[in-house]
């Protein structure tokens, strides 16, 4: 049995995938800041989905200065979302650099990360087109 979904449905799912890139750099602003973290209470642990490279400096601020870019990054595209080719530009420098230095878990991690974002962005645009073609052309 199948039946449509109401336009409110369609709407909120549109919303909720356009804005995975933000929430996508949220995430990694946490799990790098929590890497810093696991660094300085020596803990053998790492999060693969935050950033490799503050890894390549000593201690752990490199971590929270790249978590409070991304977080800032994150909370600026509110405002201006171009912002967030910037952390997508980063990242995947990130995951050059993790091939580079053959983290390959890091590099597989970053890979299913972008992948997921990527998944949202063209499912977010899809509903957007299919709510604008039930609306004859009007943007949502």
């Amino acid at each position: 049995m199948s039946s449509v979904q109401h336009r409110s449905v369609t709407e909120f799912q549109a919303n909720r995938a356009s804005g995975a890139p933000r929430r996508w750099t949220y995430w990694v602003a946490l799990f790098t800041a929590v890497n810093g973290l696991l660094l300085l209470s020596g803990q053998d642990l790492t999060f693969l989905a935050g950033l490799v490279a503050p890894f390549a400096f000593a201690g752990a601020t490199s971590h929270f200065v790249a978590a409070a870019l991304f977080a800032a990054i994150a909370y600026a595209s509110l405002r201006y979302r171009p912002i967030l080719l910037v952390a997508l530009v980063l990242y995947l420098v990130d995951t050059a650099f993790a091939a580079y230095s053959t983290l390959w878990s890091g590099v597989i991690m970053h890979v299913v990360v972008l992948a997921l974002v990527g998944i949202a962005v063209t499912a977010g645009r899809r509903l957007k087109a299919q709510l604008a073609a039930e609306t004859g052309g009007n943007k949502v």
